[in-house]
């Protein structure tokens, strides 16, 4: 019997009702023989046996000086599946790679109050290089798991209200190159240490936050990871493998000027789809009262709604905090879209967080780099 020997033959082969009988007596190793030499797909022994040996002989606790996420990202599988596609990636430059770049996520208040700009202006002042932008969306599981060791902090309207923002549109990613010349700590701790305090009477002119005017705990326009063990974690939640494959090629082979010119045509559309808003208290505040006040004319529960409201802006301008909860239920029945607006007057007036309760894990690691240079990986 002619034997076939090509590889298209295989299917026939397989199908055929002599082969199904047992009739042919032709296999696999006839058909596509071993080469030589060829190296199989298996894993090396002995196999790890715990967590702590799956990456080998990399050290990813060099990415960060927080003895809280040792031992908690070592565990986590956004953490692990971060780290994997980062490996693949990056390989030996793993540590000098991230301790060289960083990200900024550009929020959807930073969009719609044109805040990007300025932003990447005091970013260039300061020696921070964009190199390369991607767009997301935070949902509901992704924003909790991305703060979830500090959320046992904010009050359950706060929780409610970041949803509500981060779901407005878009956010935007910027990876950033940091060119300082002598860099005493890792790209992602320096930026950190500029972006500023959440409270606003903490911040400086020295700081980011500042310069954008984020008068609010809620808007603050943007986001930073604390550490390089940070920007792998958040990779892990927000993207997907190949995702992340994606971003960290373009981080690595962009330069300034061709990540700074895909950047702005990221910038450029973001902005299109997003109308501008100053994001401004006084402003919001008499856009909803004029909106409801027009609304109230029909009468029955649109005048209701209308005097409750500004009953609860003057109340709440004497002290008194927000009932976020109840203000949103009523905009439900009356199928009232909640706007910028209403983000804003609640920015102004709800309980946001619980003073006195520490977060499950402390950001440590921040003041650790900075009295340990010896630590910095070049």
């Amino acid at each position: 019997m002619n034997r076939p020997r090509s590889f298209e033959s295989l299917d026939l082969i397989i199908d055929s009702d002599d082969h199904q009988n047992g009739a042919l007596d032709t296999t696999i190793d006839d058909i596509l023989p071993a080469k030589s030499g060829a190296r199989p797909w298996v894993l090396p022994k002995p196999l790890h046996k715990s967590l702590a040996d799956e990456f080998g002989n990399t050290k990813w606790e060099y990415l960060t000086q927080d003895p809280s996420k040792v031992r908690y990202y070592g565990s986590e599988t956004y953490f692990r599946e971060g780290l994997h596609s980062t490996m693949q990636v990056l390989g030996a430059c793993l540590y000098h790679t991230l301790h060289r770049h960083t990200a900024i996520v550009f929020k959807p208040d930073a969009v719609v109050a044109r805040k990007i700009l300025p932003a990447l202006e005091f970013l260039k002042k300061h020696n921070f290089d964009p190199v390369f932008a991607y767009s997301f969306r935070y949902d509901r599981l992704s924003l909790r798991e991305d703060w979830r060791y500090q959320l046992n902090q904010l009050s359950l309207e706060r929780m409610r209200l970041n949803t509500l923002l981060a779901q407005m549109g878009d956010s935007l990613l910027v990876m950033l190159r940091d060119s300082e010349a002598d860099r005493k700590v890792p790209a992602s701790v320096r930026l950190q240490l500029m972006k500023g305090p959440s409270f606003p009477e903490q911040q400086t002119p020295k700081h980011l936050r500042f310069v954008l005017g984020s008068w609010s705990r809620l808007l603050k326009f943007v986001h930073t990871p604390d550490e390089p063990a940070d920007l792998i974690r958040e990779f892990g939640i927000l993207f997907e493998d190949e995702e992340r494959r994606n971003i960290l090629r373009q981080t690595t082979s962009a330069s300034a000027d061709k990540g700074m010119s895909q950047v702005m045509k990221m910038i450029d559309t973001l902005q299109a789809k997003n109308p501008y808003s100053p994001l401004e208290f006084d402003r919001s505040a008499e856009k909803l009262l004029s909106h409801h006040f027009s609304l109230a004319e029909k009468g029955g529960r649109y005048r209701t709604f209308f005097e409750r409201l500004k009953a609860t802006i003057e109340s709440c301008r004497k002290g008194e905090k927000l009932d976020w909860f109840a203000l949103e239920a009523e905009l439900v029945k009356l199928k009232q879209n909640i706007t910028w607006d209403h983000l804003v007057l609640a920015a102004k007036f709800i309980h946001h967080s619980y003073e006195n309760e520490p977060p499950l894990v402390p950001n440590t690691g921040v003041k650790i780099w900075r009295t340990r240079r010896d630590l910095l990986q070049v």
